[in-house]
């Protein structure tokens, strides 16, 4: 076990999972914490209680920054959908990418549509283009297109594998099937530039439509760690406990991951770990770990901490980021919680 390192002063405001950084993208233009056309939770991440980056009408055709991991810490990662600011859609042409008539009561505000309108209509393509990333790693992507209406789908391809989610049932509450409300694209590599392009075509599947509606995304880096030591989310945890056992976690048995960078801080200062030097951990797979020095830990604190991935003998600033996790210590003084 690797020792070392003084604990300092970090605020971050979350809890965490035991899965690598995961974003998450909305593309039905709502206000609700829910990702998808259908109102369901996402198929990978912390599904009951994951934060979705809102994509409006104001957006399209724009490369959006600033966005949050499912947990709400920021992320490097950004989006552009190339669908255009004015798709037709219905006998309301012309109108913004979120809507038929324009109005936020219009039902079809709802959506995002690479068709025109009519029955059963023009094809129509386009493509998205998911940024921020580390240059040669691989991601999982999900794309969501189901349309609460009439069937319609989208075919998605990436480096000439083509993928189609046929968008039947149009329900509004059809469960999740790979295929039918959503694809899947495992171990997308990012370019040299940090992008990965996925393109977007209408799907008509039988007595159904061209819309090729698109509802959500979701990114998953895959070189991150995984299964945290005290566990993600974890309250009333023993200080004594972590100043004896320290932190375990598990990192990919992947011959491009090198060792970890680990940082840790407590809730007070600044949400990225921008004044942090992580301590480097060389090795991979699982069972990886780090002892802090001195006991620091004790009653009534909230301890952050984050793994990223070395690649490749690569720097800190290269490494494939994990997610953020925490834990709160036990309370000093009890917590009546009835009476």
């Amino acid at each position: 076990m690797v020792r070392g390192i003084s604990i300092v002063a970090v605020m971050l405001i979350g809890v965490g999972v035991s899965h690598a950084e995961i974003v998450n993208i909305d593309l039905t233009n709502k206000v609700t914490n829910a990702p998808t056309g259908n109102n369901l939770p996402g198929v990978i991440g912390n599904q009951n209680s994951a934060i979705w980056n809102p994509y409006v009408a104001a957006d399209a055709q724009t490369v959006k920054s600033g966005l949050v991991d499912e947990q709400g810490y920021p992320s490097p990662v950004t989006f552009k959908s190339n669908a255009g600011a004015t798709i037709a859609f219905g006998s309301s042409a012309g109108n913004g990418a979120f809507g038929s008539g324009g109005s936020n009561s219009d039902f079809f505000h709802n959506y995002q549509f690479i068709s025109s309108g009519g029955n059963p209509g023009t094809p129509g393509n386009s493509s998205v283009v998911i940024g921020g990333l580390v240059p040669g790693l691989p991601y999982d992507i999900v794309l969501y297109s189901t349309w609460a209406w009439a069937d319609a789908g989208s075919t998605f391809t990436y480096n000439d594998m083509s993928k189609t989610a046929t968008g039947v049932p149009s329900v509004s509450n059809a469960p999740f099937v790979e295929g039918a409300s959503y694809v899947k694209f495992t171990d997308a590599v990012a370019d040299g530039s940090g992008d990965i392009t996925i393109l977007w075509e209408t799907f008509v599947p039988p007595d159904g439509r061209h819309r090729g509606p698109l509802n959500s995304v979701q990114i998953e880096s895959k070189l991150g760690p995984s299964n945290p030591n005290p566990a993600g989310q974890a309250i009333n945890v023993d200080p004594n406990t972590v100043n004896t056992n320290g932190f375990s976690w598990d990192l990919p048995t992947d011959p491009n991951v090198t060792g970890s960078y680990f940082y840790l801080g407590l809730f007070e200062d600044e949400p990225n770990f921008l004044d942090v030097t992580p301590t480097f951990i060389a090795g991979n797979g699982p069972g990886q770990s780090f002892l802090p020095s001195g006991s620091p830990f004790a009653l009534d604190q909230v301890i952050y901490w984050r793994v990223d991935s070395q690649i490749n003998g690569g720097t800190a600033e290269s490494a494939a980021r994990g997610t953020t996790w925490s834990f709160d210590a036990l309370k000093s003084v009890p917590v009546v919680t009835s009476d």
